[in-house]
């Protein structure tokens, strides 16, 4: 018997290790791939399109806005929400700032700290790609050379020292930190008389791009010199490489995917040229359970004016790639001062709690997934349904550096058990059958000995008669 419980709490112990080790297995692991974004301040939702992006491209994506009045200095940063949700080891992780510099809706965070911050990542993760969106961001980048690690594998910006990222409010949606992470690119042929691009990518480098391409190859494809004029700042329309010109695009999972074309301002129509992989493109995660349909009433215009740019969708897209914008639209013409008020996000989109950048999957009824929708087609809409990815909370940086709010978001989908649950069931068979074997095996050894050790202690005459092991009152009768 002691033989028999010893095996068993053997056998228990290591199905128990078992399904613990099922368990984990079986839980929501972190992603190998980590995008960790520092936005500025929610009106534009830069970093909110960015994380949909990055989602799509199958990274587990970290964002915090900086709501900051002064420029913070943060002393730990791994005591931040921030700190504490990077709890695991990945094997690449990109990071991202932007509108860095801006004082009324920058992240407005000392160099000296962020690269305290890139001191963390050097510790989590095996290779890191750093690009800053910011103003005046040569001189930290050349600060921060001589002090990264050989894990640090790329580091980019788009803006060179003494000169700031140009920022072009109507093209909000095609500066140079979305157009190399979202993959979907902008040729434009401006007046010159309206003054300077966001960015302007080149058809013919676009072409030659393929499987293998680098990133040197972004700074041939995006932009012109810097050097031009805007609001009184030298400003740069192009990328700057100071290290890892030679990180394939593949890699980091940000190959291109469109490039539009618009060859005549305000075309109702734009050529668009798709990226031909030629198989090395990475598949895009699916939706999941994250759909909602929308109902307007009254219908709801989402075209405010002849042109596309203030629309509340990107319509240069194509439109199976459509998003469907939440943060104010600025007005196409700047007033006298060089500065562009803002039309701001209908109530409709607070009051239905619309998520921000949604993929639009259908204009009233018709499906726009194989680019059927055209912008006809949101000059009143009745109904919309919408895709969206589950993500995380969004983390708010404000004054208080150890105050993180998160935003309030949905619950994460039921996660699919059906994997562990068969894998517990077959464990727990298992045990049930070396259990049984176990106890089958020490039964028959008790009575095999048993046998044994009465054959042997107990010798048997033949032909003797023996007494009646139990007398009858017969027995007792005759004996008498």
């Amino acid at each position: 018997m002691k033989i028999f419980f010893n095996q068993f709490k053997i056998t228990l112990l290591i199905s128990v290790i078992g399904l613990a080790t099922v368990n984990v297995g079986g839980s929501i692991k972190t992603s190998d791939k980590v995008a960790v974004i520092l936005s500025g301040h929610e009106l534009y939702h830069e970093g909110l399109k960015l994380r949909e992006a990055l989602l799509e491209k199958n990274y587990d994506v970290h964002l915090t806005e900086v709501h900051a009045k002064n420029v913070l200095s943060i002393p730990d940063w791994s005591e931040t929400q921030l700190g504490k949700d990077l709890d695991g080891h990945y094997k690449q992780l990109l990071f991202i700032v932007t509108a860095h510099g801006h004082k009324t809706f920058g992240a407005n965070i000392l160099w000296k700290s962020l690269l305290d911050l890139v001191k963390l990542f050097e510790q989590k993760a095996d290779e890191i790609f750093i690009h800053l969106q910011t103003c005046f961001s040569g001189d930290a980048a050349e600060r921060w050379l001589p002090q990264l690690g050989n894990n640090v594998k790329v580091l980019t910006t788009s803006s060179c020292t003494g000169s700031a990222t140009l920022f072009n409010p109507p093209l909000m949606d095609w500066n140079i930190v979305s157009q190399i992470f979202t993959g979907y690119y902008l040729k434009t042929e401006w007046p010159a008389e309206w003054g300077t691009r966001a960015s302007n990518a080149h058809e013919e480098q676009f072409k030659k791009l393929h499987c293998n391409s680098k990133v040197s190859e972004l700074a041939e494809l995006i932009g012109e010199p810097c050097g031009k004029k805007f609001a009184g700042h030298d400003c740069c329309t192009k990328i700057h490489i100071w290290k890892g010109a030679g990180e394939k695009l593949a890699h980091w999972n940000i190959l291109p995917i469109n490039l539009t074309i618009e060859k005549e301002y305000g075309s109702e129509e734009s050529t668009h040229v798709k990226f031909l992989n030629n198989g090395c493109e990475l598949l895009p995660s699916q939706f999941p359970i994250m759909e909602e349909h929308v109902d307007f009433n009254p219908a709801l215009p989402m075209v405010i004016s002849e042109y596309g740019y203030e629309s509340l969708v990107n319509t240069l897209d194509p439109s199976k790639n459509w998003k469907l914008r939440t943060c104010h639209i600025p007005f196409l013409i700047g007033d006298q001062n060089g500065q562009y008020p803002f039309r701001p996000v209908p109530k409709e989109f607070k009051e239905k709690n619309i998520k921000p950048y949604s993929t639009i999957l259908e204009i009233n009824g018709k499906k726009c997934v194989n680019d059927n929708c055209a912008k006809k087609d949101l000059k009143l809409v009745h109904t919309m349904r919408l895709g969206y990815y589950n993500t995380r909370q969004i983390n708010i940086l404000n004054d208080n550096y150890d105050s993180w709010q998160p935003q309030p978001h949905r619950p994460h989908p039921p996660y699919d058990y059906t994997v562990t649950i068969i894998v517990c069931i077959v464990s727990i068979i298992v045990l049930v059958i070396v259990g049984c074997g176990i106890a089958y095996c020490c039964c028959y050894k008790k009575k095999s000995q048993s046998v044994y050790e009465f054959r042997s202690n107990t010798p048997v005459e033949i032909n003797i008669p023996q007494p009646h092991p139990y007398p009858t009152r017969v027995s007792n009768r005759t004996k008498i």
